[in-house]
């Protein structure tokens, strides 16, 4: 038994309310239990190995709580699963990857960075959505929006979505889930305290929209952060219906008055995850390869180096062909667009010179492949194979999006 005091005593109990030891068993109990003091002084601290009780401080939010020999107590808190493939549902959450470009003026409905819409409300205004450096630990880039300096518009309110699959829904329903990302704003920031509104959306349904309603739509975060110059991580903490099947994402704010030279805010490191507690960010792929390849599954750009081969095909006059232009797969049948159509070549058979097109379009669109329609001039011989290639500028290219 127990030696206090020089009183022998059965056992001692932690009352955490009172905060304090107190003596339990049968027989008396004379002494203080302040003979014993803890030294616990935080909530979520622990006792530790040891020949007297030790402190092992409580991490921090959302660390993990692990075994490591090279420390007194035998234990650490790490972010061991920070880097987790699937953790975070936001695909190009960090903003790594810019398939259709890095600048837009004045977006409306459009995808800027892969996987975010942008788009603006009436009264319109002049303003820019741009890829730039983050300035961040942990990150290469963030998404700037911007109203253009000098610009009275936009007080319907300037809007990023994001739209999440039911493939990536589904594993959350029911389930409490934090919401997190990091935000900084211009030193001339227009909208009303400095803040932006932030609005999760679920549906019931398969449309996956960005800014339509969703099928059965309902409200599950509707909330206002008020941002400065500095970056700052928020986070809001919402459960996710057990019927839902299909989530969007809407970040917004209102300018006022005439724009100054930095009226922009900037976001990055968007992440949803189950848990009431966010953790540290991972890109939804684990790892930078892994991130790339699930952004190939809605978006592609083909082209970027000179006489790029596209596909083959067949002539079908001394004007018209069609070629076979293979990618990776897709999530569903691609929209292709082109340009400049006057940069892409075809050769032939007949011709290992390149004749420049004069039309190009999509006919028809499988999940891995599109059929492509060409005309030229003239120079071609029906009935022979092709090649569709860049013209040696670099300028040609072919995007499938099956983004939705």
């Amino acid at each position: 038994m127990a030696n206090f005091s020089s009183i022998s005593r059965p056992a001692y109990a932690w009352d955490a309310v009172n905060n304090q030891w107190v003596p339990i068993g049968i027989g008396p109990h004379t002494h203080s239990s302040t003979d014993i003091v803890t030294p616990l002084t935080t909530k979520g601290d622990l006792y530790s190995y040891g020949t007297t009780p030790t402190r092992f401080a409580a991490g921090p939010n959302g660390s993990v709580l692990v075994p490591d020999s090279t420390t007194t107590s035998g234990l650490n808190w790490t972010n061991s699963y920070g880097f987790s493939g699937g953790k975070n549902t936001v695909m190009n959450g960090g903003f790594d990857f810019w398939t259709r470009g890095t600048s837009f003026s004045n977006p409306a409905s459009i995808y800027t960075a892969d996987r975010f819409k942008v788009t603006v409300n009436a009264p319109t205004g002049n303003y820019t959505a741009s890829q730039q450096p983050a300035g961040l630990n942990g990150f290469r880039y963030c998404l700037r929006i911007q109203r253009n300096a000098g610009d009275t518009g936009g007080q319907g309110g300037f809007f990023l979505g994001h739209s999440w699959a039911p493939e990536d829904t589904i594993p959350l329903q029911g389930q409490t889930v934090s919401y997190s990302f990091y935000a900084r704003a211009g030193a001339n920031f227009s909208a009303s305290n400095s803040a932006i509104g932030v609005y999760l959306f679920y549906g019931t349904g398969n449309g996956q929209q960005s800014f339509a309603s969703l099928t059965n739509e309902g409200t599950i975060v509707s909330s206002a952060f008020y941002l400065t110059t500095a970056w700052q991580r928020f986070y809001v903490t919402t459960t996710i219906p057990a019927n839902a099947t299909e989530l969007r994402m809407n970040t917004s704010f209102g300018p006022q008055g005439t724009a100054g030279t930095n009226d922009y805010y900037e976001i990055t490191g968007i992440q949803l995850e189950s848990g009431s507690t966010p953790t540290q960010f991972s890109r939804y792929g684990g790892s930078g390869a892994a991130e790339a390849l699930a952004c190939k599954y809605y978006c592609e750009k083909l082209g970027g180096n000179a006489y790029t081969s596209y596909g083959s095909g067949i002539n079908g006059t001394s004007t018209t062909a069609r070629m076979h232009v293979p990618f990776s797969t897709k999530r569903v049948p691609p929209t292709a667009s082109f340009g400049p159509t006057a940069n892409f070549n075809i050769w032939g058979s007949s011709n290992f010179n390149g004749i420049a097109l004069t039309g190009i379009s999509q006919v028809t669109s499988a999940n891995d492949a599109i059929i492509v329609g060409a005309t030229v001039s003239s120079g071609l011989t029906a009935g022979y194979s092709n090649i569709l290639i860049d013209d040696g500028s670099n300028n040609s290219y072919i995007i499938v999006s099956a983004d939705f």
